[in-house]
């Protein structure tokens, strides 16, 4: 069974409530016992059926109330909220999103207590990043979200079985489809603390829209001279860094940015597993949106979050189709 604290949980709705524009509307949404409207019927019968082995919905997808895609507290005490203390309307078709989870790490981070959340938005999607997470060893790793007008709120939680061990994970969540805008999110632990708030912009039509490295090459190339190049067309702009060098347990986060004609791609090692090896990567970034004309093309590196960040590369640029 889901764990959740119920107390963590009404503190987000209420602060949820407080901050966000309510939804619109869906038809018959949270109606539970198909009566055509909602009551302490609606919410008795959700109580049962998730606590109590109690019968369930005619239709699930009806009683997802808060868009999350996935039946749990949440729900009820949304309904509750409506139904007693003025709370946002229901929505039945939320935003999708799924959870990736490493194994637990072989190697704990270089330093104690060096777990860390990071935001990105790829295209219309937010990616939750939740490094070297110091979690119970059976996790089974599972966010809820609670999406408003430009708020989102995401809650870890852990579905898996106990286990008589603690060891590190880096989990990812990814919530899809999200509208053009600037959003406030608060992301909140399994424990119940604030692990990070933000803001992010989502802009389908400009920015990264993807990054990849090769993993460590077999072998090293024949030249290991670093090279980066710029493959431009339509309105797309890609940056292929060839041969770059990092430690063997290297994980990438690149950022983007455009201040006024500068074009500034980050390769920044996440990881905090540090191995003793060195290794050539060859890193890919994808943007969009890059309009013909002159511009500075920069790159910067940062081997390990302890590190400064450091220019490795910047060229002129002339993109034309």
């Amino acid at each position: 069974m889901r764990k959740a604290n119920l107390l963590t949980v009404g503190a987000i709705l209420i602060f949820f409530l407080l901050v966000c524009a309510p939804y619109a509307a869906a038809s018959l949404c949270g109606d539970f016992d198909g009566d055509e409207a909602l009551s302490i019927f609606d919410i008795t019968g959700l109580i049962s059926f998730l606590y109590l082995s109690g019968p369930p919905p005619a239709d699930p997808a009806m009683v997802d109330v808060n868009g999350s895609g996935d039946l749990n507290i949440f729900d009820i005490t949304y309904i509750i909220a409506y139904i007693y203390l003025d709370g946002p309307a229901p929505v039945c078709q939320g935003n999708l999103h799924e959870e990736f989870q490493s194994g637990c790490i072989a190697y704990g981070p270089a330093k104690d207590d060096s777990d860390y959340v990071y935001f990105e938005v790829l295209g219309n999607d937010l990616h939750i990043h939740h490094i070297n997470a110091y979690y119970n060893c059976g996790l089974a790793y599972v966010v809820d979200y609670a999406v408003g007008d430009f708020c989102i709120y995401a809650m870890e939680s852990d579905t898996g079985e106990p286990a008589d061990c603690i060891c590190y994970f880096n989990l990812e969540s990814v919530l899809y489809d999200l509208e053009d805008g600037e959003y406030n999110v608060t992301f909140v632990g399994i424990y119940g603390d604030t692990l990070k708030t933000g803001t992010i912009v989502v802009d389908e039509d400009f920015g990264l829209i993807g990054y990849e490295d090769s993993g460590c090459l077999e072998k090293s190339p024949g030249d290991s001279t670093p090279s980066i190049v710029y493959v431009y067309s339509g309105d797309t702009l890609n940056m292929l860094h060839y041969n770059a060098f990092f430690n063997c347990a290297a994980e990438f986060f690149i950022p983007f940015e455009l201040a006024g004609d500068t074009l500034r791609f980050y390769e920044l090692n996440v990881s905090q597993v540090y191995v003793y090896c060195l290794c050539y990567f060859n890193i890919f970034a994808y943007t969009i949106g890059i309009m013909p004309g002159d511009y500075i093309a920069e790159v910067y590196e940062q081997q390990y979050d302890w590190d400064v960040i450091q220019l490795v590369d910047r060229q002129e640029l002339h993109l034309e189709n």
